[in-house]
């Protein structure tokens, strides 16, 4: 089975800055994936 190609990565915060590690890996993954990321506030 072919694994799908990752275009989009939902980052979804609550801009608290504990979230700070867990938005610099989705961009990270974002760099690796060549996606997108959309910020999601919540």
């Amino acid at each position: 089975m072919k694994i799908p190609k990752i275009k989009t990565i939902l980052y979804a915060t609550d801009m608290g800055d504990h979230m700070r590690p867990v938005f610099l890996h989705a961009i990270s993954l974002a760099r690796c994936y060549d996606a997108n990321i959309i910020m999601l506030h919540v």
